[in-house]
């Protein structure tokens, strides 16, 4: 048996699954608060009460070696995951990797073949690359942090220590931050929302938010020079005109004529999870 776990700065996914060589049945997978979730613990019980031949854990944070470096959205840092596992069963195989990486791993899979960037914007800003079936992580497994590239200074500071990462102008939780500075009050902090709305700085938010976005795909073509992008995550898939500006975008680009990207919503339910099973 396989434990498959997605711990992402929100929720945490898991399922137990005896096949790896096809997809995640979404029904079976269980899903509770990150916060809720002390993972030395949560590991000890799984491997007391299942046989289970391998562990592969999506993470949200930095991932080196089975070792969880540091967690910008989670807190948790310094942990062994590899270490720890075998030091309670020998014979359970770990593998790990930044949440982001894992999902890439899964939206590259239809075609191997391509250059695929990847696009996750929920909590954070997460961005990966996979370069024909190949996953560029870097010398430090780190390639491809979009969400931490300087953009705009901010009154917030970032989990890394900056205070004008792009994560903190454009993700889920710079929506949040943001409508509390200015005493902003919605039901799920989405863009849609803050569209609607006659508040004086609504719209100056949703103007950050969509600049950093363009900010972070122009990077992420010239850079990357990708034939595909796949853009997914909580807030990817739930806010109806980033795709069009992501079109938009793309006829304004560097080299607009000559370089062909394709860009498409992920159409994975787990797409951290599904990459679990190909590390």
């Amino acid at each position: 048996m396989h434990l498959l776990m997605d711990y992402g700065g929100t929720k945490f996914r898991y399922v137990l699954t005896d096949k790896l060589d096809g997809p995640v049945d979404s029904a079976a997978v269980t899903t509770l608060p990150s916060k809720e979730i002390e993972l030395r613990n949560f590991l000890s019980q799984q491997l007391q009460n299942h046989p289970l031949r391998s562990i592969r854990l999506s993470f949200a944070g930095q991932v080196s070696g089975g070792v969880i470096q540091s967690a910008p959205n989670i807190g948790l840092q310094a942990f062994d995951v590899r270490g720890f596992v075998h030091s309670l069963d020998a014979g359970v195989e770990v593998y790990m990797d930044n949440d982001i990486n894992c999902a890439a791993l899964a939206e590259s899979a239809a075609r191997p073949g391509a250059v695929t960037a990847v696009f996750y914007l929920g909590t954070g800003f997460g961005a990966a690359l996979v370069h024909r079936g190949t996953l560029i992580g870097g010398a430090h497994n780190m390639a491809a942090e979009i969400g931490h590239i300087p953009y705009k200074p901010t009154p917030f500071t970032c989990s890394c220590g900056r205070n004008d990462c792009l994560e903190l102008s454009c993700s889920g939780r710079a929506i949040r931050r943001w409508c509390n500075r200015f005493d902003i009050k919605l039901e799920y902090y989405t863009l849609q929302e803050l569209k609607a709305l006659s508040h004086p700085e609504a719209g100056r938010i949703v103007e950050n938010f969509t600049g950093g976005f363009c900010h972070g795909f122009h990077t992420a073509l010239n850079l990357f020079d990708p034939d595909r992008l796949v853009l997914g995550g909580g807030i990817g898939l739930n806010e109806p005109d980033l795709l069009d500006l992501l079109h938009e975008s793309a006829g304004q680009s560097s080299f607009s004529s000559t370089r062909e990207v394709t860009i498409e919503r992920s159409q994975l339910q787990e797409g951290s999870l599904e990459g679990t099973r190909l590390l």
